[in-house]
């Protein structure tokens, strides 16, 4: 005989959460699976947890540091300092700045960044720096979520919303030499007058030739050797990326998940029930479930996150459906229709089972989620009121004789809709035409 499939069933265990560091964790239990199922679906679920990007953080900071030793930490500290800080946004894609101003001496942390609204600092206890002295501190901190502006060329940390495709840093450096342009073409001055007198010599320009063909000899050698040593490391060098100096650049951290973790569990219990029916299935047919322990950031609930590694991982399966072009015959079509017919039907009676499921549970609930107000919850206890079931399953002259008013009826019909019941309070019934006593 074949045994009926068991639905998968998943128990909440423990929800904590750390008030230094914000991080949310999240123990829950789901299954069964059959066996070696527990493993495959658990790592997927793990890998698509832990590649959720649901969050903000910092990417760069710029700051006056140019007056001193204004800060005690140096600028890779102080970029550490800024990567451990958890932004919470309530809307995505995101970019913009956030400010901390400040005059030493001081112990600045994240409560102190002044942030645009619907964000939020997870960790407000996180240390930044420490002020020296009364140097004053003026820091813009630039805010992004990982699917913005991956296509333009720079950012401007104070202005980042202001995108453009120009290098802005090749522009800087062109104001710089604007300024100091003078002791630069004094330099040029100096080095044409030097190269005038050495081409008055036509021996000692035929030295220097000479000189730079050794040179470029020597230089050549190097670079091949040079190569053969990258070939032979394998190691693969970027060009050089040019920053100013008092922009801080911070290794922004995407991942909403801190931590996530599972362990497959057997079902056997030591019980004797489920020992004979393990004997009757079989070893091999032993069920599993999943033990997860996931830990959050703070800014996204790890249930959330889980339903959304759920709904990527549909996703990422539906490129494994049949195609309909190379399986579309008649008979295939007519499967499909009959198909797709008898998973509405099931799925229509599931969602009416559910709702009677769920009406049956809030009839059975107390008094006291109604809400109501204290005087007319407590005349209801005294007439034999105590569940939802007991309000619903009477005739409204009954609620007349026991001394209610119609506002009383109006606020206990509102409680009851906000859960889905009602006791058919009509708008148009008059009170005063509803009898004091029940008919015989």
């Amino acid at each position: 005989m074949k045994t009926e499939k068991q639905r998968l069933v998943i128990e909440i265990e423990k929800r904590t959460v750390d008030k230094r560091t914000g991080h949310i964790s999240f123990q829950f239990r789901i299954g069964p699976f059959k066996k070696t199922m527990g493993t495959t679906i658990g790592a997927a679920l793990r890998r698509t947890l832990l590649s959720l990007s649901k969050t903000l953080a910092i990417t760069s900071a710029c700051g006056n540091f140019n007056n001193g030793n204004s800060i005690r930490e140096d600028l890779f500290e102080l970029s550490l300092n800024l990567q451990r800080i958890h932004i919470k946004s309530s809307f995505f894609p995101y970019i913009g700045t956030a400010r901390i101003q400040k005059v030493g001496p001081a112990i600045i942390t994240a409560q102190d960044l002044k942030l645009d609204e619907g964000l939020e600092v997870i960790n407000p206890y996180q240390y930044i720096c420490t002020l020296n002295g009364s140097y004053p501190l003026d820091l813009h901190i630039m805010i992004s979520s990982p699917e913005v502006n991956q296509g333009s060329d720079h950012i401007d940390p104070i202005n980042p919303v202001k995108t453009t495709n120009k290098n802005l840093l090749k522009l800087r450096e062109a104001d710089i030499n604007n300024i100091f342009g003078a002791s630069t073409n004094s330099f040029s001055e100096n080095l044409k007058k030097q190269n005038s007198e050495f081409n008055l010599s036509v021996e000692k320009s035929k030295k220097l030739l000479a000189n730079l063909n050794n040179l470029k000899t020597l230089k050549d050698s190097r670079s091949n050797i040079i190569k053969t040593n990258l070939k032979d490391s394998k190691i693969k060098l970027n060009p050089p990326q040019k920053l100013p100096l008092d922009i801080i650049v911070v290794d922004p951290i995407y991942s909403s998940i801190q931590s996530c973790g599972f362990e497959v569990i057997q079902t056997t219990n030591s019980s004797v029930s489920e020992y004979e029916e393990l004997i009757k299935r079989g070893v091999t047919d032993t069920e599993e479930f999943l033990k997860f322990v996931v830990v959050s950031r703070g800014d996204i609930e790890p249930a959330a996150a889980i339903e959304l590694a759920v709904l990527e991982l549909q996703e990422t399966l539906t490129i494994l459906e049949p195609l309909p072009h190379v399986y579309a015959s008649e008979k295939n079509l007519l499967l499909a229709l009959e198909m797709s017919s008898q998973f509405m039907l099931t799925q229509k009676i599931r969602d009416s089972l559910v709702d009677s499921y769920t009406i049956e549970l809030l009839k059975k609930l107390d008094l006291k989620h109604l809400n109501l107000p204290v005087n007319l919850e407590l005349l209801l206890r005294r007439e034999g009121f105590v569940t939802l079931q007991n309000l619903i399953s009477i005739p409204l002259e009954l609620f007349k004789r026991i001394g209610l008013k119609e506002n009383d009826l109006v606020s206990i019909e509102k409680s009851l809709n906000s859960f889905g019941l009602s006791i058919n309070l009509d708008k148009n019934l008059k009170w005063e035409l509803i009898p004091n006593s029940l008919p015989l």
